[in-house]
């Protein structure tokens, strides 16, 4: 998109909003294909539509799950973090996005956050299999040391087109695909403990002592399921 009234905005938004069982709140972060238009105009829509919540580039926002459990969210822009987009035309604007800026935002966030559940959410993966699209060098470098230092529960990511969950140290990565992209090529590496090549959308459920993932597939079955458990004691 290329602004608040590019005509793609119904496109794309009237199927998730359309529906009386949608009335949801969305928490959007921008991807690489934010960079091919105009990666301000996410944010700025938020303006226009009371549904769709993205303050800013990088951003944060907790959900409370009973009186005495909430979840952090914090929800990075990753597509400045990956090396190769500064050369590419299609990507002119990434330069203009300071990602050291992110990682201070991270920085800022958890380390005074106390929240029993803490999330990060990228578009791009830290840690994959898929080597073409995959490992993302300055999130490694930059990120992963912060999720780590300030025990953060869960990284959530996209971009691959397929089912990820690769546990690395103690730390869970999920790589989550969606409805509407084409699948790619799923080939498990050390690290994975689940990959599947399907479209789908991922669900979880939350509880004081229990984090629950679902990949579930493009007919609604159930292919993968992972409890994180967090001792209460």
């Amino acid at each position: 998109v290329k602004s608040v009234e590019d005509s793609l905005w119904p496109l794309m938004t009237a199927k998730i909003f359309a529906s009386p069982f949608m009335k949801v709140d969305v928490y959007p972060i921008d991807g690489n294909h934010e960079y091919i238009g105009n990666p301000q105009a996410p944010v700025d829509y938020s303006a226009i539509n009371p549904h769709w919540k993205m303050e800013a580039r990088d951003y944060t926002f907790v959900k409370k799950i009973d009186s005495t459990t909430s979840v952090r969210f914090v929800m990075i822009d990753t597509s400045p973090f990956v090396e190769r987009y500064e050369n590419d035309p299609k990507y002119h604007s990434v330069k203009l996005q300071d990602w050291r800026k992110t990682v201070a935002f991270l920085d800022s966030v958890l380390r005074v956050s106390h929240e029993e559940w803490k999330i990060v959410v990228g578009h791009h993966p830290i840690y994959t299999s898929d080597f073409g699209q995959g490992n993302t060098y300055r999130l490694i470098k930059y990120v992963d040391p912060l999720l780590r230092k300030y025990k953060v529960d869960l990284y959530f990511s996209g971009h691959i087109h397929k089912f990820e969950h690769v546990h690395r140290d103690g730390m869970d990565y999920f790589t989550t695909t969606n409805g509407g992209a084409k699948p790619r090529i799923a080939t498990p590496w050390f690290y994975t403990r689940f990959v599947k090549k399907t479209l789908g959308f991922t669900v979880c459920s939350v509880t004081d002592d229990k984090f629950s993932i679902f990949f579930v597939d493009k007919s609604g079955n159930v292919v993968y399921t992972y409890h994180r458990i967090k001792s209460t004691k």
